[in-house]
């Protein structure tokens, strides 16, 4: 099951988020990814702190448009630093 929540206007902040997050788990324990407005590793660090996933799809999207047919390095430099980020965050926990 997918949730979505967004104000009137524009993305949720991430504090909304870990909010939103906390108040799913107190509910029931199930898996949690947010997404929304996460496009730097840095941002992909934070959110994993409070989720168990982090969702990005505009940001590479946009690669895919900046760079076509040549995308494919571009995008897989950015899923790895996203993917370090996360994994750099979980070895903190």
């Amino acid at each position: 099951m997918r949730q979505e929540v967004l104000r009137s206007g524009g993305r949720p902040e991430i504090c909304e988020k870990t909010v939103f997050v906390r108040l799913v788990k107190e509910e029931k324990d199930i898996p949690c990814a947010v997404g929304f407005g996460i496009s730097t590793p840095e941002q992909a660090e934070q959110m994993s702190r409070f989720s168990d996933g982090v969702i990005v799809g505009s940001a590479i999207v946009k690669l895919c448009a900046q760079h076509k047919r040549e995308c494919v390095p571009y995008v897989a430099e950015y899923t790895e630093k996203m993917a370090e980020a996360v994994r750099k965050e979980k070895t903190v926990r």
